[in-house]
């Protein structure tokens, strides 16, 4: 009975120390799978994540080694993933190797993960480290591009963009050097692809023309007008408006040279086309006449006065106020009316002239007549 019991306690202290399930190798413990996510691209740090699948409340440690050396630890960590970053300056050799490890334990189990990468680049040339076999050194995603053409493969040396574009073309593959955005127009040409050097807005028109294809050079509004015209395309060199007067006259196309209102008028003219020259108001009256289109020089409010008469149409020459009186007389008409046809405040009658003699004999004739009555009285009372 001692000897069951002392080998009864000899097992309870064995089991103590391993227990029953226990195990120190990897193998009986329950084996997860890591899945990894991220890049991996030449000439750029390696960023991965590691991650344990279908698992809860866990804590463990994760240990990445780069070629069999530690690089990345974290312990006692409760997360199922984790992010690591192998530096580019790390991966020098041509393979290399990456080791991913898990080791930790649910509520109920211990667990593990492990992974192993093997990590190659492609044979380059000895003298281009960048990891593309057929690439030009400096050039890391296209293998038959210039050097310093980054993104397309068969560009000339500067044009990334484009790869049959010429140097300096950065977005037309076909255009000409220092052309950047059409593939066929001419050098200095950015906008249209057929236009002449100096033409960036339409493609046909002369050197200088950057708004209509056609128009002469200078000409940047109308594509058919002459040189310094730019709104009408047919108008006479000066002549900005009218596209068919001449030149000088901008407002009117058959006007001519200066007069700017009117198309047919006379030089000077500006308001009436057929107004004789120095004449701009009316366009028939004689020069000199501004207002009336009839009338004689001179007379410019009524159209059929003399000379010299400017406000009636019908006086004789040297008469301005009154339209039918004679020659020489401006206040009286030529036959005056009649006594009973007198108004008041009008011309009185020629007899009326004699008044003031007859008032005058008549006075002297009553002091004569009163001296000489005194004289007789005098007499008699002597």
């Amino acid at each position: 009975m001692r000897r069951f019991s002392i080998w009864a306690l000899v097992f309870l202290f064995i089991t103590a120390l391993f227990p029953v399930g226990a195990s120190a190798e990897p193998a009986k413990s329950k084996r997860l799978t890591i899945e990894l996510s991220g890049q991996f691209a030449d000439n750029k740090d390696l960023i991965l994540t590691a991650s344990l699948k279908d698992v809860k409340n866990i804590k463990g440690n994760w240990t990445i080694k780069w070629d069999n050396k530690t690089v990345q630890e974290e312990k006692d960590s409760n997360k199922a993933t984790f992010s690591f970053t192998i530096p580019n300056s790390k991966m020098h050799l041509q393979v290399h190797y990456l080791e991913i490890s898990y080791s930790g334990k649910t509520k109920d189990q211990s667990i593990n993960g492990y992974r192993k990468l093997k990590l190659e680049k492609k044979q380059s040339t000895p003298e281009n480290g960048n990891g593309d076999v057929d690439s030009n050194a400096g050039n890391q995603q296209n293998p038959s591009s210039t050097a310093g053409n980054e993104q397309n493969p068969n560009a000339t040396a500067g044009n990334e963009q484009n790869p049959s574009s010429t140097a300096g073309n950065e977005q037309n593959p076909n255009a000409t050097a220092g052309n950047e955005q059409n593939p066929s127009s001419t050098a200095g040409n950015e906008q249209n692809p057929n236009a002449t050097a100096g033409n960036e807005q339409n493609p046909s028109s002369t050197a200088g023309n950057e708004q209509n294809p056609n128009a002469t050079a200078g000409n940047e509004q109308n594509p058919s007008s002459t040189a310094g015209n730019e709104q009408n395309p047919n108008a006479t060199a000066g002549n900005e408006q009218n596209p068919s007067s001449t030149a000088g006259n901008e407002q009117n196309p058959n006007a001519t040279a200066g007069n700017e209102q009117n198309p047919s008028s006379t030089a000077g003219n500006e308001q009436n086309p057929n107004a004789t020259a120095g004449n701009e108001q009316n366009p028939s009256s004689t020069a000199g006449n501004e207002q009336n289109p009839n009338a004689t020089a001179g007379n410019e409010q009524n159209p059929s006065s003399t000379a010299d008469n400017e406000q009636n149409p019908n006086a004789t020459a040297g008469n301005e106020q009154n339209p039918n009186s004679t020659s020489g007389s401006e206040n009286n008409y030529v036959t005056p009316p009649a006594t009973d046809q007198i108004k008041l405040g009008g011309p009185l009658p020629k007899t009326a002239g004699l008044a003031p003699t007859g008032i005058f004999v008549g006075f002297l004739l009553l002091i004569s007549g009163s001296l000489l009555y005194l004289y007789f009285q005098r007499k008699q009372t002597l």
